[in-house]
């Protein structure tokens, strides 16, 4: 139970900093990797443009949509709690299929046993709740469907296949349980074997996590052991759909450790397909505004400009980070509150699962184990129903519920605040 506990902390301040944040200071977005052509250079991103870094220029929209229509796999990476990411990727698959492109969104949150499902709301649509019923949004994924649910609804607008590419998170326990001396005998036929073998991948991923395998060495080879087993089942998904769908483009949505420098998905599907494979990353900027004392309107002035002309915000990355930077707005927090708690069901009962220290919902006295008899006064018939309600909630809003613990009942009432997440 310890051991638990220690991991559920240090993965909470893993989260805590975004990857690509000026805050980490192990910087995983200034890396010397990626194309040997960019991998030595530093790129200038600006706010609301894409840069080629290729040739580590700003290019038009036009010219951007060209290079990915020459491109068999596009993956777009994410945060997975950032709205203006999700934004990018929902205006790239819309810019492609009004162009008239034939294409199929490969997902990181599904497997292929929910793609029938998947098939039925592309066919035939769904409310978001519906939707999440129907294909197990909430018992396969944590984040918030209302970042992803454009991107659907503009896949059934467009009759855009979804395809779920990950592995089950079932099977990524036992592999993990397995370790990689029981690995090969483990692994299932049609599961693809994890590529451990690039340096550079395993160094970007302690990065991304701050140095783990220093802080708890004990932990990070199971950690790093399931980064390669989602990164090989996602590019393996690809491949299939790729097959699947002939003279399609597949663009695949996955998080920013699975798309950087084309370490993970992309240098898997290279290795083991023909496909033609582009990159592109949305980087998150931050808007510093204005001090009343600065002699110029607008942002700080660019050295170099005529005296007067402001330049829009920027920040330097590794060139080698995508094919293509996409500049996007920083936001310091989440723009939709991940749910207090997850709930599960066992014996007819609601029970919550683990509730992160620190947080607004650990502070209000919800604790793992506890049973829901009612949140803001309703009751719920069953987990679906009441992960979907916890997942409607909005900062700044009361929350309530009645919990039962130990035979008591417990009526507890917080308001939700960004700086408690």
């Amino acid at each position: 139970m310890k051991r638990l506990f220690k991991l559920t902390i240090i993965l909470a301040m893993v989260a805590a900093v975004p990857a690509f944040a000026e805050e980490n200071e192990w910087q995983p977005h200034k890396l010397p990797f990626g194309s040997e052509s960019s991998r030595w250079n530093m790129a200038q991103v600006f706010l609301h443009s894409v840069t080629d870094s290729q040739i580590n220029k700003i290019i038009d929209m036009e010219s951007f949509y060209q290079k990915l229509e020459e491109a068999d796999v596009i993956l777009v990476g994410e945060s997975h709690t950032g709205l203006h990411h999700h934004q990018v990727q929902q205006k790239i698959i819309e810019a492609l299929a009004a162009r008239g492109n034939q294409l199929v969104i490969g997902l990181e949150m599904y497997n292929e046993q929910q793609n029938q499902k998947l098939d039925e709301f592309i066919r035939d649509g769904a409310s978001p709740e519906a939707f999440a019923a129907n294909t197990g949004y909430y018992s396969t994924w944590g984040h918030n469907l209302r970042y992803y649910m454009p991107i659907f609804e503009a896949a059934h607008r467009y009759r855009i296949p979804l395809r779920g590419v990950n592995l089950p998170s079932a099977r990524v326990k036992a592999l993990r349980k397995a370790g990689l001396n029981d690995l090969k005998e483990a692994i299932l036929p049609g599961e693809s074997m994890p590529d451990m073998s690039s340096s550079e991948h395993r160094f970007f991923i302690e990065t991304m996590m701050q140095g783990l395998s220093a802080q708890a060495p004990e932990m990070f080879p199971g950690i790093y052991l399931a980064q390669c087993l989602w990164d090989a089942a996602m590019a393996q998904g690809m491949v299939k759909a790729a097959e699947e769908f002939r003279n399609h483009k597949i663009i695949g949505l996955a998080g920013t450790g699975h798309v950087a420098y084309g370490l993970g998905i992309a240098r898997l599907i290279k290795n083991r397909s023909n496909l033609k494979v582009v990159t592109v990353m949305p980087v998150d900027i931050k808007i510093k505004s204005r001090k009343k004392s600065d002699e110029h309107p607008g942002f700080a002035v660019h050295m170099g400009k005529k005296p007067g002309q402001a330049e829009p915000p920027f920040t330097i990355v590794s060139a080698g980070l995508a094919d293509f930077l996409v500049g996007v707005p920083e936001e310091k927090n989440e723009y939709y509150p991940a749910p207090p708690f997850k709930v599960a069901e066992k014996e007819g009962k609601l029970l919550i699962g683990s509730v992160m220290p620190g947080t607004w919902a650990f502070k209000a006295g919800f604790r793992s184990g506890d049973e829901v008899i009612k949140v803001a006064g309703r009751s719920f018939n069953n987990a679906d129903q009441l992960n979907y309600f916890l997942h409607q909630l909005s900062w700044n809003q009361n929350f309530s519920a009645t919990v039962k613990r130990n035979g008591r009942i417990n009526r507890l009432n917080k308001k939700m605040t960004a700086d408690e997440k």
